[in-house]
């Protein structure tokens, strides 16, 4: 993965808690962007976050929009206290696992939750700018934490009548949450697509009220870890990983991941979430059954078993061989 080297040229306050980033390139141009893409920003003191690529982001310039949280481990610290405007930034490419299907739907139906709005927004720029129609519901807790208003809006205003934007504020509803059935039901005949970026409990609604879909037709991406649980999925156990292109072995021990116990050994692997989020180590699987544990693969990946994410998925037998 190609490391690419930006300068931070505005920072702006979009919302309570939430500033975007305007990142241009030191040298030369960013490669084009697709709509859903994030990228790898590495921050100061070691650490490496994923942030979804804005609306408005092309080659001259991306944007990113971070929510502090309460919680961080540093990364959304370091944007919202360290990072000033000049600052240098490494940066990866962008890599897309939230792809937006660009065939005709007849209506693309956008949800986002929070900062989940930042693939989103950029998803809703992007149909309409291919003329096609979109609904999107952005669900926030109170109406000073809904970032990029006053862009969404705007671009509902010149969407001609195929966009629709819905900005549905739990405060202002008592509490109650976004009915998730009644909202999708409308579209569930008409062949549409849907997207959801969200927190854990929207994305656990989200795929409820998208049961009966077609896998083809349902898309999500997670902007922070959930656990994951197999059907069959029991207590971790040790098994052996053989490394077919460098002809060595490893033993990964119950409570440690593939990725830990190879870089424990010296062998580089490009890594960046270590949360199964991001797909930036996905391995090619040669034999073996892996048990996957990630939210990148779809089920039919899943299925298929081709390739694992190492910093999260297992084996559910004695060994697997690796591309490594």
């Amino acid at each position: 993965m190609s490391i690419m080297k930006s300068w931070i040229r505005s920072i702006r306050i979009e919302a309570e808690g939430i500033r975007s980033l305007e990142l241009c390139p030191q040298e030369g141009r960013f490669p084009a962007v697709e709509a859903g893409a994030h990228i790898d920003v590495h921050l100061p003191g070691g650490l490496v976050r994923q942030y979804s690529l804005l609306a408005g982001s092309h080659e001259g310039q991306y944007r990113i929009g971070v929510s502090l949280d309460p919680a961080s481990r540093g990364g959304s610290r370091a944007v919202h206290q360290v990072l000033n405007v000049g600052d240098a930034l490494e940066i990866s490419e962008p890599r897309n696992l939230f792809k937006l299907d660009e065939s005709q739907a007849a209506t693309s139906v956008l949800l986002a939750g929070g900062i989940g709005i930042t693939p989103i927004h950029a998803m809703a720029q992007r149909l309409q700018a291919l003329g096609q129609p979109w609904h999107l519901f952005y669900c926030v807790r109170s109406r000073n934490r809904a970032a990029f208003l006053d862009e969404l809006h705007q671009l509902e205003a010149n969407s001609q009548g195929l966009g629709r934007l819905d900005v549905l504020i739990e405060d202002e509803m008592n509490g109650a949450r976004m009915d998730m059935d009644a909202a999708l039901a409308p579209y569930k005949n008409q062949g549409s697509h849907f997207y959801c970026c969200g927190p854990a409990g929207m994305l656990q609604a989200y795929k409820q009220a998208c049961v009966d879909l077609p896998e083809q037709q349902v898309h999500f991406e997670y902007f922070a870890a959930a656990p994951v649980a197999t059907a069959d999925q029991g207590e971790d156990s040790a098994f052996t990983v053989h490394l077919a292109r460098t002809g060595g072995s490893i033993e990964v021990p119950a409570g440690r991941s593939i990725l830990e116990c190879l870089l424990d050994q010296g062998i580089r692997v490009y890594c960046s979430c270590r949360e199964g989020i991001c797909g930036s180590c996905e391995t090619k699987v040669l034999s073996g059954t892996p048990e996957h544990r990630d939210h990148v693969l779809s089920e039919q990946e899943r299925a298929a078993s081709e390739s694992m994410m190492i910093c999260v998925s297992r084996s559910r037998g004695e060994a697997l061989t690796l591309d490594l």
